[in-house]
């Protein structure tokens, strides 16, 4: 039973190493949002991500989404675009103490 743990407990070193590694290699803020999604299943298991880039005129330039299908991004633009600074806003003022 023993064994069955450190096994454990060395696989999720190598899941830690593996994502490490992965966002390591990033060379720019967009990939690193890109490879620390595409690598944190092992870690943090979830349904659904998604990340948007903004421009410097804070404008949606791309994004990585990651099971979620092309209406569910709209639905989530559709809302969350127009929420103003609330909590969940893309468009928050990150200096908000809520935050």
């Amino acid at each position: 039973m023993e064994l069955m743990a450190v096994t454990k407990i060395a696989a999720r070193w190598k899941d830690i190493y593996d994502f490490i590694a992965a966002c390591g290699k990033a060379q720019s803020p967009r990939s690193l949002a890109v490879e620390a999604l595409n690598h944190l299943a092992p870690l943090c298991p979830y349904d659904q991500a998604l990340a948007y880039f903004f421009d410097g005129n804070g404008k949606v330039c791309g994004q990585n989404l990651i099971n979620i299908s092309g209406g569910g991004r709209r639905a989530y633009m559709g809302y969350y675009a127009q929420a103003g600074s609330q909590r969940y806003s893309c468009y928050a003022d990150q200096g908000d103490e809520r935050f």
